[in-house]
Order: C-alpha cells, then sequence, then structure tokens
C-alpha cells in the first residue's frame, strides 16, 4: 500500500463529530491528507438539511459523502443480529462478538460477488479479494469451513 503522499493524499470524509478532526490531524499532516465532513440537520425524524464543508485539504474535485460507509454499516446491522439497534441478541463475550464481525468481513471479501463496471458495460465478477490479488477464484461456504489453515503454514 502506498504512504500518503501530497500527489497521493487520503481523502476523509465523516460525520460532524469533532472528534475525528482531532485524530485525523494528529496522524496525518495537512499536507498528506484531505478531511471534509457532512452536517446533517434534523427536524422531527427526517433530515431537514445535508452541509457539505471541507475542513482542510483540496476537495473542490470530490463530493463530500459518507454513504458507501453508512451503507457497509447498514449492511452489517442487516446481517449480524447482535449489531442491530435496540437488539436482545447481544454477544455474550467479547470474543463471540469479534467471531460474528470476522466471519462477516470475510463473506464479504471473499464469498460476495461483486460486479465491476466499464461505462455501463458488465465487465466480470469478482470478490473483492480477487480484485485485490489475495484471491484466485470466488469462495464458498463449503471451503471456507473444509480449509486447511496447515497448509498456509507448510509453504
Amino acid at each position: 500500500m502506498d504512504l500518503p503522499f501530497p500527489d497521493k493524499r487520503v481523502l476523509f470524509f465523516t460525520d460532524e463529530s469533532f472528534q475525528y478532526e482531532n485524530i485525523i490531524r494528529e496522524l496525518y499532516s495537512d499536507t498528506c491528507a484531505a478531511y471534509g465532513k457532512i452536517i446533517k440537520t434534523i427536524k422531527g425524524n427526517s433530515i431537514f438539511k445535508i452541509k457539505r464543508e471541507s475542513v482542510f485539504g483540496d476537495l473542490k474535485n470530490y463530493k463530500i459523502s459518507t454513504s458507501i460507509v453508512e451503507g457497509y454499516n447498514n449492511k452489517i446491522r442487516q446481517r449480524i443480529s447482535p449489531f442491530v439497534r435496540k437488539t436482545a441478541a447481544f454477544s455474550k463475550s467479547m470474543q463471540s462478538h469479534n467471531d460474528k464481525m470476522d466471519l462477516f468481513v470475510f463473506a464479504n471479501n471473499f464469498i460476495e460477488k461483486k460486479s465491476e463496471k466499464k461505462g455501463l458495460q458488465k465487465i466480470k465478477v469478482r470478490s473483492p479479494a480477487m480484485i485485490e490479488g489475495i484471491a484466485t477464484e470466488l469462495w464458498t461456504w463449503m471451503r471456507f469451513l473444509n480449509y486447511n489453515i496447515i497448509e498456509i503454514y507448510e509453504n
């Protein structure tokens, strides 16, 4: 993975929580990162207004958005019952909680198909692990459940 440099900056987009800005400024210089936030005004149970604000860095060529992360969080809540808000299906231990998240991350990266598109044309159907060169084919649950981890260490 490339390190952030002024010509290859890291982009951060968050909600309005002040903690994000503090930690991003602590970890990255302003020349190697750009940070923008979304401020939502809520009236009743609906979002009334959305304001996009560039905090630091040049973001004029980017649309400040948190929709990808919000979508991923929604996917987690839909698939892992202890992550649902106000649930009775809580994890009894931190280990159980982490194990459920590990399975979700594995399935999302190795088993689920993602369609890559070029314009309006579908190019390939691959998993994120295939796109990153970690896997050469889509995994199945059967392969995962029967996988011998020892093989990795013997090679």
